[in-house]
C-alpha cells in the first residue's frame, strides 16, 4: 500500500511539473546543492521507530550537498556515512530532467545506478525528487563546482 502511494503522489506531482516545465540543462546543474527543505511523502503506517528514523535521516539531509562537476563526477555530502557519495558518474536526460547517479567505474553501462534524482522546475524553485526515497528536497544552488 505504501508503494503505491508514494508513486500515486510521484505521478500527481510529475504531471503538475509537466504543466510548469521549464527547461533545466546539464549547464544549470552543475554545482553545489544545497538541501534547504525536506518533505516526506509518505508518511502512513510509520512505526514509532521508523518515524524516528526519517526523523534523523530528515535532519541529515538538511545539512547535506549534492555537487555535480562539469566533468561528469558527482558527490553527495551527508553526514551519515553509509550514505555518502564521492566520485560517482552523473548522466542527465533533459527531456525528462532524470539523472541517473552510479559508480564511476560503470559509467559506460546501463546498470547498476546508485541513484535516479528527478528534478522539477517551477519559476525559481528547485526540488529533487531521489527515486525510492519517501523525500521530496527543495535545493539551493550554493555554487559552480570546480573541475
Amino acid at each position: 500500500m505504501r508503494k503505491t502511494t508514494f508513486i500515486l503522489i510521484v505521478l500527481l506531482h510529475l504531471l503538475n511539473t509537466i504543466s510548469h516545465a521549464q527547461n533545466f540543462s546539464e549547464k544549470e546543474l552543475i554545482g553545489t546543492w544545497k538541501v534547504l527543505k525536506v518533505q516526506l511523502l509518505l508518511t502512513d503506517g510509520l512505526s514509532e521507530e521508523e518515524s524516528i528514523r526519517l526523523k534523523m535521516l530528515e535532519n541529515a539531509l538538511l545539512k547535506s550537498t549534492f555537487t555535480f562537476k562539469s566533468d561528469h563526477r558527482f558527490s553527495f555530502d551527508i553526514e551519515i556515512k553509509e550514505m555518502k557519495i564521492e566520485n560517482d558518474h552523473w548522466k542527465m536526460v533533459p527531456e525528462t530532467r532524470i539523472v541517473s547517479v552510479q559508480e564511476w567505474k560503470e559509467k559506460n553501462k546501463e546498470k547498476p545506478v546508485d541513484m535516479d534524482i528527478e528534478i522539477t522546475v517551477d519559476g525559481e524553485n528547485v526540488k529533487f525528487i531521489v527515486a525510492d526515497a519517501m523525500f521530496l528536497l527543495d535545493v539551493k544552488k550554493n555554487s559552480i563546482a570546480e573541475e
